[in-house]
């Protein structure tokens, strides 16, 4: 008599399970129909072009350390090759830097970047006078310049990316 009372509770617990089980089964087969359903009801817009500059923070970041670690390095020979190409890591600075603040809509990126290119050009040159090394007046006069036409390639690029 147990037995048959123990089978007959366990059979309606099962049956109660597999009911339970189906309903979750359907719910899940319902979900992913309106899912496969609104996906296909989408409608699609215009295609998305990828901003350039994913790494422009990070790589403007980079150049001036580089830059600050050159005014640190002694050099043994000044010419005039070495002063361009150090003013050269002005444009890098310049685009990358600019890119970054365009990519965030920053008002007046170009000029930003330009003063913060300017006070980290005056910040190596007050590092050089603290090392008792001689200022470089062919970096000096390059360094503004060549910001300039870096964050000016920067928003061509921007802008082109943009149309």
């Amino acid at each position: 008599m147990m037995n048959r009372q123990l089978r007959r509770a366990s059979g309606k617990t099962d049956k109660k399970k597999e009911r339970e089980q189906q309903k979750r089964k359907e719910a899940r087969t319902v979900a992913r129909q309106a899912s496969r359903q609104a996906r296909s009801n989408r409608v699609p817009g215009p295609p998305t072009a990828r901003s350039p500059g994913r790494y422009a923070g990070w790589l403007a970041l980079a150049s001036a350390v580089i830059m600050s670690l050159q005014a640190v390095a002694p050099q043994l020979e000044r010419t005039t090759l070495t002063s361009i190409v150090d003013a050269l890591f002005f444009v890098i600075f310049g685009y990358f830097f600019s890119l970054f603040l365009l990519r965030r809509l920053v008002p007046r990126a170009i000029l930003v970047t330009v003063g913060i290119g300017t006070l980290l050009g005056a910040g190596i040159e007050l590092a050089k006078y603290l090392q008792v090394a001689t200022a470089d007046p062919i970096r000096v006069l390059i360094a503004v310049p060549a910001l300039i036409i870096g964050a000016w390639i920067a928003k061509a690029l921007y802008l082109q990316a943009q149309k």
